[in-house]
């Protein structure tokens, strides 16, 4: 499996550089910026229907959201990473890209330990299930629309809401599966967080990279492009 796995990520990347080199001006960044965006929203969904089942006490829906959570493969994002490194490392004037995409690989890896965490909440979940308060369900949905949110502005108002929002939950019940479950959503606000900080790095060196280097192909966001 790991030997087919690598052999897939080589064909991969060398058809992704060869397009990149010869064929079509694709952006190294969007390649990882596309799957980060479905992992994203992804994980955000899972968050909201672990939130559900909490509030309807439904351990069938909750069970369901577990499995789904652990079931998410975060190895699509993993192999664009590596294939706009390969880009950008094979193609000349792709190279400024390269602290761009150092930005985005550390929001990546923010947003891969969220998933962890977010398996840490529904483990909770499940353990606080037959007693939940409003707390619990408020607090996850808290986490949800953290990950959710790509501006980074806008994360980092979130993130600080999913923190208040895991707080509240301790005050209000000390048993262990609160705590397990407050605990992975102050640490998905965390990931939030940090990820908001390195998508607003990757935007400030974007902005620097226009004004160096006004010929290279820097293609503006839109509605496909999302940031990550």
């Amino acid at each position: 499996m790991a030997w087919q796995r690598l052999v897939d990520a080589l064909i991969g990347g060398g058809i992704a550089i060869a397009l990149a080199r010869f064929l079509l001006p694709v952006d190294p960044l969007d390649l990882v910026r596309r799957e980060a965006v479905a992992l994203r929203r992804q994980l955000a969904d899972l968050l909201e229907a672990l939130a559900q089942a909490l509030e309807r006490r439904d351990r069938t829906d909750a069970e369901r959201v577990l499995a789904r959570l652990d079931a998410i493969d975060d190895r699509r994002l993993e192999d664009a990473l590596a294939v706009a490194r390969d880009v950008v490392r094979s193609a000349p004037r792709r190279r400024p890209l390269r602290r761009r995409l150092a930005a985005l690989g550390e929001s990546w890896h923010e947003l891969d330990r969220s998933v962890a965490d977010a398996r840490a909440i529904g483990a909770g979940s499940l353990r606080l299930l037959d007693a939940a308060p409003p707390e619990a369900a408020v607090a996850v949905r808290a986490a949800a629309a953290a990950v959710r949110a790509t501006e980074p502005a806008e994360a980092r108002e979130l993130a600080e809401r999913a923190r208040r929002a895991a707080r509240t939950l301790r005050d209000r019940d000390g048993s262990l599966g609160a705590n397990v479950l407050a605990h992975g959503v102050a640490a998905v606000a965390e990931h939030a967080q940090r990820a908001a900080d390195a998508r607003d790095e990757d935007r400030r060196l974007r902005e620097q990279m226009e004004r160096r280097h006004p010929r290279i192909p820097l293609r503006r966001r839109n509605v496909h492009e999302t940031p990550t």
